[in-house]
């Protein structure tokens, strides 16, 4: 770690690191392994944020990223999970890293939850991809890949997260989310706050305990369970894959000569994302291997060395967290890998490895639990110190996008919903000062709570509120439910 920060590790196990800045920011590391291509950590992910024994209200996240400026989210790749928080003030930190911690530790979900959040938001979230063409083109490689290197798919496909069970989900959380295997980097906030934090809020392993001494619901908790892979088949085609894999040295620079190689060889295609080996593939469906393998040789041998830097952080990750991810990977030990003692390349002259093309997940029916939960209000927003408005509301690029499309169209807002490609935009006929207090409550926030969608959201466009959802499979009825939710707001 860098001179000016410093790493404490409480009693409970957590691991804390304080970065000193003037910004308010915290990130939790999650191990989260990719093993199998269920989605279990992707399901966990989901589930930190639907409640917690502090937080059971399941719109919380919804609601206090729409009325408030703290921004609150999740990333999930090979290996890792990163959940981050920020906010304008210190006294609104702390909220929002308890909403977090009280998440990471919960284990007391009930089977209703699970399903809405599996079968209903990650099934409609796996669909909406699933339809997208550079993502089947994406997947169909990995679904026949080869095991020695293969891409696990740590978001699960729409046909294997049904096969993850509560019983997985705590044997996978007492696993991996353990305090000991948690390392948060923060800015803004003290030992003496984390110290009391995690005393406060029951470890999984004193949740564990706690529930073996109830004989009703012993059989779903042991400290000795241990969340095992689970084995996928999946169909083939008859296209054929050629998939070389290289090492994490070098993935900087063929991703930022994708699109020059690509005008030479139109099929080549490098995968965006290391493999849970710290691999990536490059890969070809139609050219002669051994051109494509002497002109990636030789233009990596003239143009690269190991002295490039180059930062490869996510897109969706704020400034202030993404200074705390460059000061965890500059404390990470920097290994020698196996491919600096050769150049890493000269892969690229040897025969690459042929897989065939999997098919795409197949349809399947989908019945969930009738929602019946009453009415709730949204406590993490009445925690936090911050003003509440809806104009604090922003919607994502795709959703941006979409809007103005609409609008170049002329289309008419006032007539009816705007859809297209399985998302849509819907006028409110209220004001944001009426929107304020109204998202608040949990019913707003029904289509997303009961997993009839993958996201929703709100925003305020020249003095008027609009509300958007992505993968709604009521689509259909949506526009009454818009009526009936919001006509005497």
């Amino acid at each position: 770690m860098s001179q000016t920060s410093t790493t404490h590790t409480f009693a409970t196990g957590l691991t804390w690191t304080d970065v000193p800045g003037d910004d308010c920011v915290a990130l939790f590391i999650i191990p989260t392994p990719t093993i199998d291509d269920s989605g279990i950590a992707h399901i966990c992910e989901h589930l930190v944020f639907r409640y917690s024994q502090y937080y059971p209200e399941p719109h919380n996240l919804f609601a206090l990223t729409a009325l408030t400026p703290c921004e609150i989210n999740a990333s999930s790749q090979n290996n890792e999970t990163l959940f981050f928080v920020t906010a304008p003030d210190k006294a609104s930190l702390k909220h929002l890293v308890r909403f977090i911690y009280a998440g990471l530790q919960c284990i007391t979900y009930n089977e209703k939850d699970v399903e809405l959040e599996r079968d209903g938001v990650i099934f409609q979230e796996l669909s909406f991809y699933e339809h997208q063409p550079h993502y089947q083109r994406m997947i169909k490689m990995w679904r026949d890949d080869a095991r020695l290197h293969k891409y696990y798919h740590w978001g699960g496909y729409s046909d294997t997260i049904n096969q993850v069970s509560l019983i997985d989900i705590i044997a996978y959380k007492k696993q991996f989310y353990s305090a000991e295997n948690i390392h948060c980097l923060s800015t803004g906030l003290d030992a003496s706050f984390w110290e009391d934090t995690t005393a406060m809020i029951p470890s999984i392993d004193e949740q564990v305990q706690f529930a073996q001494r109830k004989t009703v619901t012993a059989e779903r908790y042991s400290l000795d369970d241990i969340y095992y892979p689970k084995s996928f088949t999946f169909a083939k085609s008859e296209d054929l894959v050629s998939s070389w894999w290289l090492a994490a040295d070098l993935h900087a620079f063929c991703i930022a000569h994708e699109d020059i190689w690509q005008r030479r060889f139109s099929d080549l295609m490098i995968e965006p994302y290391l493999n849970q080996n710290k691999k990536f593939a490059i890969r070809i469906t139609q050219s002669d291997w051994q051109e494509v393998g002497t002109y990636l040789h030789d233009f990596i041998r003239e143009h690269w060395s190991y002295d490039m830097q180059a930062e490869n952080l996510d897109h969706k990750f704020p400034p202030s967290i993404k200074k705390l991810l460059r000061c965890k990977e500059s404390d990470e030990p920097q290994q020698l890998s196996f491919s600096r003692t050769m150049a890493p390349y000269q892969v690229l002259q040897t025969q690459p490895n042929s897989t065939r093309m999997g098919k795409l997940p197949g349809t399947r029916p989908i019945t969930l639990p009738h929602y019946t939960k009453p009415a709730t209000t949204a406590n993490i927003v009445h925690d936090i110190s911050c003003t509440t408005d809806i104009r604090h509301a922003s919607c994502p690029k795709h959703i941006e996008a979409l809007y103005h499309r609409a609008i170049t169209m002329q289309h008419d807002f006032t007539e009816r919903m705007y859809c297209e490609t399985e998302q849509w935009i819907a006028l409110l006929p209220i004001s944001p000062d009426g929107l304020n207090t109204k998202l608040l409550s949990s019913v707003p926030w029904e289509p997303r709570i009961s997993g009839d969608c993958y996201a929703m959201g709100y925003f305020v466009k020249e003095n008027q509120c609009y509300l958007w959802a992505v993968s709604d499979k009521c689509i259909s009825t949506r526009q009454a439910w818009i009526d009936t939710i919001f006509e005497h707001a």
